[in-house]
């Protein structure tokens, strides 16, 4: 997951208020997720608005 996830790892880290990420994986049953907090609505708003792009742009 850790070299899967690299290039969207430093993207995110440049997140206008995002404040922190925490990865979470289930292996055994191939889930993914994870538990983000954001200084304000605002910068959540915006990240949800480019985040459902991208997802949309990769099919999912």
């Amino acid at each position: 997951m850790t070299q899967a996830y690299s290039e969207l790892g430093h993207k995110l880290s440049e997140t206008p208020g995002l404040l922190w990420k925490i990865w979470i994986e289930n292996s055994n049953d191939g889930e993914t997720g994870g538990i983000y907090l954001f200084e304000d609505v605002s910068s959540l708003d915006t990240f949800l608005t480019e985040h459902i792009t991208r997802l949309k742009s990769l099919a999912i």
